[in-house]
């Protein structure tokens, strides 16, 4: 029975909740009054009733309760780490949609950490880095996700070609500190400061994805300050953008008007549908 009991609690670590209920109503059959699994049983029937409900929250768009309910039901089996590895993936959907992507990929690093082989936590993750305009980030994600499923490779070609041609494209130091290009030095270094203090590597619990990416974004920051900050640096900087924006948007049109920047709002509706259609299948 011990044994059972066991591979019922690993099986709900890798997420198979139904196959980790049959075996504790095996265990059960044996011995009616073992407490433990009484007990175990009574947990894996509460999550599975939880995570039901939450994605019902989800689809309905009430992504508040969602979110709370996705919070208690990650309390009650911290050890079933499969199963609430695919709770926080429904808690980042609902941050997707209340537009909190720091949180949202937060949750899908988390995801990741208990389950590295989660496709819609590194799909979900990916597309939170477009919306970024973090765009290697993106990729390394894309390519992870088609490694693991090669089917996903055809229906992710769009995606994956748009971000790798803005992958190899340079960053715009602007977007990397939430500015625009009137923006003036005290406004540089104010933004650089709060997103400084956000991705410090001394500002992050333990190590994972999250980590990872914070010392990246903080790598980013500090490049982005230094050429802002510095007047001479800063012209430059801003000739070459000027040069580079005008040559892409030339490209861009010859290849997909939807592209022209002037529809960036409306890309982002297209890009929300597309994503809300693709996290409810």
């Amino acid at each position: 029975m011990e044994v059972k009991m066991l591979m019922s609690k690993s099986m709900a670590a890798e997420g198979k909740l139904d196959g980790a209920i049959a075996k504790i109503h095996e265990v059960l059959k044996l011995d009616p009054e073992f407490r433990e699994c009484k007990q175990v049983l009574k947990d894996l029937r509460k999550m599975e009733d939880m995570k039901r409900r939450a994605d019902q929250l989800l689809r309905t768009r009430r992504f508040t309760e969602s979110i709370e309910l996705c919070s208690d039901t990650l309390a009650v089996s911290p050890w079933a780490t499969g199963f609430n590895a695919t709770v926080f993936v429904t808690r980042a959907s609902c941050w997707v949609e209340l537009r909190s992507l720091d949180k949202a990929i937060s949750d899908c690093s988390s995801s990741l950490d208990l389950n590295p082989r989660l496709v819609k936590a590194l799909l979900c993750r990916a597309r939170c880095y477009v919306q970024r305009s973090e765009f290697e980030e993106a990729m390394e994600d894309f390519e992870r996700a088609v490694q693991i499923d090669p089917n996903q490779k055809f229906l992710l070609q769009h995606e994956m070609g748009e971000a790798r041609r803005k992958a190899s494209a340079p960053a715009d130091y602007y977007k990397v500190l939430g500015l625009t290009p009137s923006a003036t030095d005290k406004e540089i270094r104010t933004a650089y400061k709060k997103l400084a203090l956000q991705f410090h590597p001394d500002k992050q619990s333990g190590g994972g994805e999250a980590a990872g990416r914070a010392e990246r974004q903080f790598k980013l920051l500090s490049e982005a300050y230094a050429v802002l900050y510095d007047e001479q640096k800063r012209k430059e900087y801003d000739r070459s953008r000027n040069q580079n924006t005008f040559e892409n948007k030339d490209s861009s049109q010859s290849w997909n008007n939807s592209f022209h920047f002037k529809r960036q709002s409306k890309q982002w509706d297209q890009r929300s549908r597309s994503y809300n259609s693709w996290q409810h299948r």
